[in-house]
C-alpha cells in the first residue's frame, strides 16, 4: 500500500512529466511536419494520452482510495450479516397455526401456555426460520447439538415448527422439573443446565439476566 507522501510525489511527477512531454509533442510535430499534418488526429492522440493519465492520477488521490476501500469493506460486511439482520429485523406475522401448535404442546406437557408463548416471543418472535449468530434454530431457538442429544433431531428438522416446539418444550419442562423454579429453568435454558447446577443460581451474564427478566415480565403481564 502506498504511503500518502509517496503517492503525492508520484502524482506530481507524472503530472509534471506529462505537461513537458505534451509540449514537446506539440513543438516537435510542428517543426518536423507541415502545418496541415499538425492538425491531424495523430498528434492529438499522443497529447490526449498524457492528458488522460494526468486526469486518472489526479482522480485517484490517497483520500479517495481510502474512502473506496472503506466502502468496499462495508459492502462485504453487509453481505455477510444480511441473513441475521433479515431474521431479526423483519416483523414476523404470527399465524394461528403456530399459536395452536404452541397451545397444544403446552397442554400436552402440562405447562402454562402463556409462559411458552412468552419464551417463543423472546427466542424467535414466532419466526420458524430464525437462526441466531450462535447457531440456534427455529421457534424455540434450539442448538443443533442439544436437539440431536435430547430429541434425536437433525439440523434440518429443527426448521419444522411442530418438531421444534415439541423438542424445546420438553427440554424446558425437564429444566423446570430439575430446578423447581421458573427463573432457574429459564436460566438453564439460556445459559445451560450445567452452569446453573454448578452455581446454584442464575449466572450473572447480561444476556441471561435480560432474557429471564423479559420472559417473566411477558408471562406475568399476560
Amino acid at each position: 500500500m502506498f504511503k500518502k507522501n509517496g503517492f503525492k510525489k508520484a502524482q506530481k511527477f507524472w503530472v509534471k512529466s506529462s505537461k513537458v512531454l505534451r509540449e514537446r509533442f506539440k513543438n516537435g510535430f510542428k517543426a518536423i511536419l507541415p502545418q496541415r499534418f499538425t492538425k491531424t488526429i495523430l498528434p492529438d492522440r499522443f497529447i490526449n494520452l498524457f492528458t488522460r493519465r494526468e486526469r486518472i492520477l489526479t482522480f485517484f488521490t490517497f483520500k479517495r482510495v481510502k474512502i473506496f476501500l472503506i466502502f468496499l469493506i462495508g459492502v462485504i460486511v453487509g453481505v455477510l450479516i444480511q441473513p441475521y439482520i433479515q431474521n431479526y429485523s423483519k416483523p414476523h406475522f404470527v399465524p394461528n397455526e403456530y399459536l395452536c401448535l404452541a397451545y397444544d404442546t403446552a397442554r400436552r406437557h402440562d405447562l402454562d401456555y402463556s409462559l411458552l408463548f412468552a419464551i417463543i416471543q423472546q427466542e424467535s418472535a414466532w419466526n420458524p426460520k430464525a437462526v441466531s449468530p450462535s447457531g440456534a434454530i427455529g421457534l424455540m431457538q434450539i442448538m443443533p447439538a442439544t436437539a440431536k442429544g435430547f430429541c434425536g433431531l437433525s439440523r434440518k428438522q429443527l426448521f419444522n415448527p411442530e418438531l421444534n416446539l415439541e423438542c424445546g418444550t420438553a427440554y424446558f419442562v425437564q429444566q423446570l422439573n430439575n430446578f423447581g423454579s421458573v427463573k432457574l429453568a429459564l436460566c438453564a435454558y439460556n445459559a445451560g443446565p450445567t452452569r446453573v447446577r454448578k452455581l446454584g443460581r442464575c449466572p450473572h451474564f447480561k444476556e441471561t439476566t435480560q432474557y429471564t427478566k423479559s420472559i417473566l415480565k411477558k408471562w406475568k403481564g399476560g
